[in-house]
């Protein structure tokens, strides 16, 4: 099911992968609605519009694995 996302803001970073140094990636805060915002990275050279829809949907399926859990601690 497609879920509607707002990007917020993109900013060019320099790489915090050990594998990566040198090279840049894109951060990208987007929202799914009122003081929901989340952030993903996407390498720079790999930067389209499609590969962000594809980094946002893992990590809305990432998040969703975990929401409504519950625990003792």
């Amino acid at each position: 099911m497609a879920q509607k996302v707002k990007v917020v803001d993109t900013r060019r970073i320099p790489s915090s992968d050990p594998n990566r140094m040198g090279k840049y990636d894109q951060l990208v805060v987007y929202e799914t609605g009122p003081g929901q915002r989340y952030a993903v990275v996407v390498p720079d050279e790999e930067f389209t519009e499609e590969r962000l829809k594809k980094a946002i949907q893992e990590d809305l399926q990432e998040r969703g694995k975990w929401v409504g859990k519950e625990f003792e601690v």
